[in-house]
């Protein structure tokens, strides 16, 4: 063999062995790859269940993260409701407490009032000596008014029963005696008495007035029946005999020629104590008077010719229509009341005119009431539609029809007959000077001979404290036998039908007011020292506007609604909080009101009707 057969050997050889070597490096890495392609698929594998498991946890971790969202909500919340249980125990810890100050003032207002009000309870028992009649009819003299012990006095006092009037002068109207008064019945009015001197004791000196006719028993005027005469004729009753020369023309303008105004001096009003529960007019809380607190009675006198039946003599008196209400559409009232008078004339006329002359006629006609009267009454008393722009409508063949248009407002429907003549007769800066003096509780008396002024204006001022109620005597006109109500050692409100210069000069507590006093400057009187106690009115609340509009025409629904304004400006400051003392009261008016006007506060809030508001608001 040669060298180069031995050289191709030899590289075969390396050649074969570098093959098999070769070859077995690609079985080992075929080995491995397949091994490693094996672990990848199991890593794959691996690798989507530990995704599968971390969304797994991330699901968990996102509902732990919601539910520990809900729970510290639900913990913010826990907060909140503890926080307000807490402040709601501390609220009702505090009301607890304010409750039990409100019963110990209470307690001490009572001992106090009683302690204050002895010399009231001697003025109650010596008025009840007098006049028994008179006192469960006052404002001041009532057993839940608390300003008298009743137990000292009431065996003193009188009460009319209820039942029928059967003097035998007329037939009484009284359709339904068996109904009991209904607390939430609504009516114009409740009843009618028409007072005067009866035929049998016509004539005879000192003779009290009677009721000559009435219709509508009534439970809510029935105790003040005995007491009517005093309050329709405030003055003697006028009675005097015609002249024998007298002549049948003159006779005839007695019965006949008398037209009747709506407004005159004869036409009045007075107002009774009301023994009425007082849920009132629930749904015409708006209307003044809703709780049926006052009645007010609607006088209206006309001279009239009787007989007298033991002497066969003519005489001229005075009779008195009088409607009782708890509604105060005084004008509507009045239009009645003249609306009977006119039916009355005309029944006389016919029933006179079949006989020789009025002298015959007189005496062979009984006195009795028009049989339209009942029919008016009953229509009258029907009208039970009293709504903001409601109108009235009543009417007969024999006169002209009643109209009335009750006011938008109820609350003011009262307002344009009552303050009309109080702005006729006083100055504005009499005005204003008045109410400021009022409503820091002074006495104040009007003094006129015109029962319709004086009456007017008492009611009046009365209207304009509310919502404040005058929580003292309050009487539109005293009579002369109860002119010792002037001495009362409290406040009062009242009118009085003239009165002598010595009487005013010894009650120097009192403001009067002169509405006949020709120098309107002059027509309110005061002592210095009242003067001094009573602060204006500052011209902060609404003063200005009531002095730019005051002396113009129809204003009086303005101005009382400015006043109104003033008192509802003032209470709206102290609502939703308890007063214990003066001095908390005395803070608000400090830190919630104008400087110049802190000394017509600082009075105000010392007043019974200011107290008696703050106490209902807490109520």
């Amino acid at each position: 063999m040669n060298n180069e057969e031995r050289f191709w050997e030899i590289r075969f050889k390396a050649l074969n062995e570098q093959y098999t070597q070769l070859k077995e490096e690609y079985s080992h890495i075929k080995e491995e790859y397949i091994a490693q392609f094996h672990s990848s698929d199991k890593l794959e594998k691996e690798n989507d269940n530990l995704k599968r498991r971390l969304d797994s946890y991330m699901e968990r971790i996102e509902k732990l993260e919601k539910k520990k969202l809900d729970l510290k909500r639900s913990l913010l919340q826990c907060s909140e409701e503890k926080d307000y249980f807490c402040k709601q125990n501390l609220s009702l810890t505090q009301k607890l407490e304010e409750l039990a100050l409100v019963l110990e003032r209470l307690q001490k207002q009572e001992i106090r009032r009683s302690s204050n009000n002895e010399s009231l309870n001697d003025f109650a028992k010596s008025l009840s000596n007098k006049w028994p009649r008179v006192l469960n009819s006052l404002s001041l003299f009532l057993p839940h008014s608390g300003l008298y012990d009743r137990n000292q006095v009431d065996h003193l006092s009188t009460r009319c029963p209820t039942e029928a009037t059967t003097t035998g002068k007329t037939p009484q109207a009284n359709p339904d005696q068996s109904l009991a008064y209904d607390n939430l019945e609504l009516k114009m009015f409740e009843s009618f008495f028409l007072l005067g001197i009866s035929g049998i004791n016509i004539g005879k000196p000192q003779i009290t007035p009677e009721i000559l006719y009435e219709y509508g028993e009534n439970a809510a005027v029935s105790s003040h029946k005995k007491i009517l005469s005093d309050f329709c004729f405030p003055s003697e009753v006028q009675c005097r005999p015609v002249r024998y020369s007298a002549s049948e023309e003159e006779i005839n303008n007695i019965l006949f020629g008398q037209e009747q105004e709506l407004r005159g001096s004869n036409c009045y009003i007075f107002t009774l104590r009301s023994n009425e529960t007082p849920e009132g007019l629930i749904e015409f809380s708006d209307l003044p008077n809703a709780d049926k607190e006052l009645i007010y009675c609607i006088c209206v006198q006309v001279e009239d010719i009787g007989i007298n039946s033991t002497r066969d003599s003519e005489w001229i008196n005075t009779k008195c229509l009088c409607l009782l209400t708890f509604v105060p559409c005084f004008e509507l009232h009045f239009k009645f009341l003249r609306a009977l008078l006119q039916l009355k004339k005309l029944w006389r006329m016919e029933t006179m005119s079949g006989y020789e002359n009025v002298r015959i006629s007189l005496r062979k006609l009984p006195e009795e009431i028009p049989p339209k009267w009942l029919e008016m009454l009953s229509l009258y008393q029907a009208c039970e539609e009293i709504s903001p722009g409601c109108k009235v409508f009543l009417e007969d063949s024999l006169i002209p029809p009643i109209e009335y248009v009750f006011h938008e407002d109820l609350s003011m429907i009262d307002i344009p007959w009552l303050l009309s003549p109080l702005i006729g007769a006083l100055d504005v800066q009499d005005f204003l000077w008045l109410v400021s003096a009022l409503v820091q509780e002074k006495s104040v008396v009007f003094v006129t001979y015109n029962l319709d002024l004086l009456s007017a204006c008492v009611l009046a001022m009365q209207a304009l404290l509310r919502p404040f109620k005058w929580p003292y005597i309050f009487i539109p006109i005293i009579p002369e036998s109860l002119s010792e109500l002037l001495e009362a050692p409290v406040p009062i409100l009242a009118g009085m039908p003239g009165g002598s210069p010595d009487l005013r000069k010894s009650m120097t507590h009192l403001i009067w007011v002169f509405l006949d006093e020709p120098n309107r400057k002059r027509r309110v009187q005061y002592c210095t020292l009242l003067f001094d106690e009573v602060q204006e009115l500052p011209n902060s609340l609404n003063k200005q506007e009531i002095l730019a509009i005051y002396n113009t025409e129809s204003q009086e629904v303005n101005i009382t609604a400015l006043i109104k304004g003033i008192w509802k400006k003032i209470i709206d400051k102290f609502k939703g909080n308890f007063y214990n003392d003066t001095d908390s009261l005395q803070n608000v008016v400090t830190s919630s009101f104008q400087h110049g006007e802190h000394a017509f506060l600082m009075n105000l809030i010392q007043t019974q009707m200011f107290l008696n508001i703050v106490e209902e608001n807490l109520s």
